[in-house]
């Protein structure tokens, strides 16, 4: 039989080999050894598959002083604590335990009934890389955790962070690639770059129950299995708090659905969601009176997305923002915020798009450079009368949409697409298919279909 042995949470003393031990049992590690100033909190995890087998902890000198600081053992079979006589020198302490199971063994300090001196955050990088590790269960008076602190534990799979926990710092839990599931605490305000990037079987994180405003630089980039950041209402993920998604933070990851639903500004940054393959739904708040701002490429290659795209209240500043997005079927526009244009290459890919809807816009002037460039199976586009500018390969190499003018303009009424009353540029190649100038061309730029 094999006794493991763990540290999984913050020690108070310093640990060797000589103090922990099994009986009759082949103690194979202790994960960590620990020392937090004069803090008095340590947890021993026991898992034995073996019954009446005896636990025995050899304890290192306390502190030992006369304020009313007390000592006590809780073994994990019981709620019972057993009071502790402090010694000057080490002393053993052992416990039999009646059946097999899994145990965590508490040693801790209270002075006047409060646990004493309480461990408030980890050290950096203090179980970073730790093979060993495979289950945490952090004190509930800590409320940091430091830069790297279990980076790279691959093994670990279950952790149990305090309530009172405000603050993740960067990489915390970064390429942990066993960690499936993890509870935040309503008391996290903040989260720094990358603390759960590369969680490869990470499935699911409950960001909605938290006061984070901000989902950091790659914070959730690369994992792959994660679904649901989440869930408030039936099967939509809703995120009511969170008002910036930082670049990359989404990058490769298997998030299905998002619908936003802030009543602050929305910030979607830069290849916020790239990638997201499994994406299928992203909706935006059509009763929001407030702004969202899509940042270049923050939904570039969402090759899953199929909902109707309506944009309400919402500022593109960046190109390529829905580039490659090839199950997009339907985009309809209402109000643009800050800008009057559609940047360049914002939909260029998107060879599922059938329908374009700028109808109902007042304030799109301009459509960029090759913003629907490539869209093969567009057949309708309702283009608004506020529309001045159409610039270079804006739809080029729409195929089907230049088939479906020759065939309309053949039979004598146009309905694929509209020349606005305000146009005043149309660039000759907006149109062009690979082998050249198109009908729609001339069409307009002359108004029929004449000579160049």
């Amino acid at each position: 039989m094999t006794t493991k042995l763990y540290v999984d949470d913050l020690s108070a003393v310093s640990l060797s080999t000589d103090y922990l031990y099994a009986e009759d049992s082949n103690v194979t590690s202790i994960i960590k050894q620990y020392h937090v100033n004069s803090s008095s909190i340590l947890c021993i995890g026991i898992k034995t598959t073996d019954s009446e087998k005896t636990f025995k902890c050899k304890m290192p000198i306390f502190n030992y002083n006369d304020d009313g600081i007390k000592y006590f053992v809780n073994w994990g079979d019981s709620e019972e604590d057993q009071e502790i006589t402090p010694y000057t020198e080490a002393m053993e302490i052992s416990h039999e335990y009646s059946a097999a199971g899994e145990f965590t063994i508490q040693i801790f300090s209270k002075i006047n009934d409060y646990c004493y001196n309480p461990i408030i955050r980890t050290s950096e990088g203090e179980f970073n890389e730790n093979a060993l590790i495979t289950s945490v269960k952090m004190p509930e008076s800590l409320t940091f955790l430091d830069e790297e602190t279990f980076c790279k534990c691959i093994n670990l799979t279950d952790v149990k962070l305090s309530h009172a926990t405000t603050t993740l710092a960067k990489k915390a839990f970064n390429k942990c690639t066993s960690l499936e599931t993890i509870v935040l605490p309503r008391e996290l305000t903040t989260m720094f770059s990358r603390v759960f990037e590369g969680c490869t079987k990470l499935k699911s994180i409950n960001i909605y129950d938290t006061n984070v405003t901000t989902i950091p630089f790659q914070c959730f980039k690369d994992c792959i299995a994660l679904k649901d950041i989440g869930i408030l209402n039936g099967s939509n993920t809703y995120i009511y708090k969170v008002q910036k998604f930082d670049t990359q933070c989404f990058t490769n990851s298997g998030i299905e659905k998002v619908v936003f639903a802030s009543p602050f500004e929305i910030i979607v940054g830069h290849s916020a969601f790239k990638n997201c393959k499994s994406l299928s739904s992203v909706t935006f708040d059509a009763s929001s009176s407030v702004p969202m701002h899509l940042k270049g490429s923050c939904f570039f290659g969402c090759t899953s997305l199929t909902s109707t795209i309506n944009m309400n209240k919402v500022a593109l500043e960046g190109e390529s923002i829905f580039c490659g997005c090839t199950g997009l079927t339907n985009v309809v526009f209402n109000e643009l915020v800050g800008i009057d244009k559609i940047p360049g290459l914002t939909f260029k890919g998107c060879t599922g798009l059938t329908t374009v809807d700028m109808s109902k816009s007042k304030s799109i002037k301009t459509i960029g450079s090759g913003a629907f460039n490539g869209c093969t199976n567009l057949i309708k586009v309702k283009l608004p009368k506020s529309l001045e500018n159409i610039e270079l390969d804006a739809f080029s190499n729409c195929t089907a949409l230049v088939a479906k003018f020759d065939e309309e303009k053949a039979a004598g009424t146009i309905e694929c697409i509209n020349i606005p009353d305000n146009l005043q540029y149309c660039d000759w190649n907006a149109f062009n298919l690979k082998s050249g100038h198109t009908s729609i061309s001339r069409y307009f730029l002359t108004g029929e279909d004449g000579a160049f």
